[in-house]
């Protein structure tokens, strides 16, 4: 495979990627990239997610810069992690962290089974990414897709908050019409659990490159390193210019997330 453009990762779970992974991501093109803890840490307590975001802020990004990858940080509450207990100490505790690191997101946050206790976690992340004036990433789960991006997109719209501030991820063929008809970028989320490659080049044959941003999702559960390499290399293939492929590989991720470009792969 030949090498293309310099990717952009809107998400990649690195707190259990070996070094060597991370070489290797950077070896087939990915420059930059969002880290995020999702549900692929052990335990619920506040005391187990502060540990997870403070490694995630302090020691990740050297890792990250290391094997040549130039870090950004989101930092949110999976609905499968969600503590029964200490919510707003999570919630009050966030701010300080994201002045340790280049946090452009809170994130990712959103349903996973839905409920009181879930969307009260959702809704006040939201307003914590509005009081901090930053974006976020919201995620889908796998199990009644459409039910649950639907109502999250009316929560969306209740909370006020900016659709340019808001990347919705995980996407599928039905849902990502829904979420871009609502004014939100979508992100698809290109992994051996999500959609194949050769699926997500013919979502943007058929919708366009606008608002559309490639994730791997790498480092939670099953994945491929070559997963968005791979995606930049077929949408070439299929035909698609050189310039829809930077949108989607880089460039519409790099203006979602205000991220000078200069700056992307510093």
């Amino acid at each position: 495979m030949e090498r293309g453009p310099a990717i952009f990762d809107a998400s990649i779970h690195p707190l259990f990627l070996p070094e060597q992974d991370l070489r290797d991501l950077a070896f087939f093109g990915v420059g930059g990239a969002v880290a995020v803890v999702g549900d692929e840490i052990e335990g619920q307590e506040p005391e187990d997610l502060l540990a997870a975001f403070a490694r995630l802020v302090r020691e990740e990004p050297l890792r990250l810069r290391r094997a040549g990858i130039t870090p950004f940080v989101a930092l949110g509450i999976h609905p499968r992690r969600i503590p029964a207990h200490g919510l707003e100490r999570v919630i009050a505790e966030l701010p300080a962290l994201f002045d340790e690191a280049r946090v452009v997101a809170v994130g990712p946050v959103g349903l996973e089974e839905g409920g009181p206790l879930e969307e009260e976690a959702f809704l006040r992340q939201l307003e914590l990414a509005q009081s901090l004036g930053t974006r976020v990433i919201v995620r889908t789960p796998s199990r009644e897709k459409a039910r649950h991006t639907r109502r999250l997109l009316g929560l969306l719209r209740e909370s006020g908050i900016e659709p340019a501030r808001v990347l919705v991820g995980q996407v599928n063929a039905q849902t990502v019409r829904l979420v871009r008809a609502c004014g939100y970028a979508a992100s698809i989320s290109v992994s051996p659990l999500r959609i194949r490659a050769e699926d997500a080049v013919a979502l943007v044959r058929q919708l366009g490159s606008s608002d559309l941003v490639l994730a791997s999702e790498v480092g939670a559960g099953p994945g491929d390193l070559l997963a968005l390499p791979r995606t930049a290399w077929l949408l070439g293939q299929a035909g698609l210019s050189p310039e829809i492929v930077r949108r989607v590989a880089r460039e519409n991720a790099l203006a979602f997330f205000g991220i000078d470009p200069a700056a992307a792969f510093a």
